[in-house]
């Protein structure tokens, strides 16, 4: 029983080694290795992302960081390196990012968070709700699709707790993204009494968090 603590163990000081002289390739191993056999070890994580960093994977490591603050969402050094590494890089793959931490990277002390909240809309933009959307909206029934998602998709889409911290926190810098808010805003003010808006647990905050946004713009 005791057998996997002492891997991880010999697997994690092997690492942490190599991490310190600066052989990042052997590092980016070991700490592989020690994080399949305790993967809620939030410092083995972090130091893997610093592997994956090192070595150029700057995906890897974004998605290793955002683990790490699902795990501890206050811890600093993470919230630093993925903040500088979102804001130097595109992220090709945003859907691999764990969602509890890129809330975790919005709502705490995270600096320049504009990068962050844009990575965290894209990660939305690749599925759920938000994905078939925007999906499904093309040329000019950016209303309708509008219409369908204020009538049907409260739940699905704009209920989602990321989306709504990234809208309140900051820009919307994706031009197929700004135009379905855009549509959500007009169908919102124009076609959707107050009395509806008020009554509907996910539509309210949604409209409060558009009301944010539309301040941050």
């Amino acid at each position: 029983m005791a057998r996997p603590t002492k891997s991880k163990d010999r697997f994690a000081q092997g690492g942490m080694a190599a991490l310190a002289a600066g052989d990042y390739a052997t590092a980016e191993v070991r700490l592989m290795k020690a994080v399949k056999l305790d993967r809620r070890n939030a410092d083995l994580r972090l130091n893997l992302g610093i592997a994956h960093q090192h070595m150029g994977y700057i995906d890897d490591a974004a998605r290793e960081l955002t683990e790490v603050l699902a795990l501890s969402p206050s811890r600093q050094a993470a919230l630093n390196l993925f903040s500088s590494l979102v804001s130097r890089f595109q992220i090709e793959e945003p859907g691999s990012l764990n969602v509890a931490g890129l809330k975790a990277a919005i709502c705490n002390d995270t600096p320049n968070l504009q990068p962050v909240v844009s990575v965290a809309l894209k990660r939305l933009e690749t599925s759920g709700g938000l994905a078939d959307a925007l999906e499904r909206a093309s040329g000019d029934n950016w209303d309708d699709v509008a219409r369908e998602v204020i009538a049907g998709g409260t739940a699905k889409t704009l209920k989602d707790d990321l989306f709504l911290k990234a809208l309140a926190f900051g820009k919307v810098t994706s031009i197929p993204l700004e135009r379905l808010l855009t549509s959500l805003r007009k169908i919102v003010l124009t076609e959707t009494p107050g009395n509806i808006i008020a009554k509907d647990k996910a539509l309210f905050p949604f409209v409060l968090a558009l009301v944010g946004q539309c301040r941050i713009n």
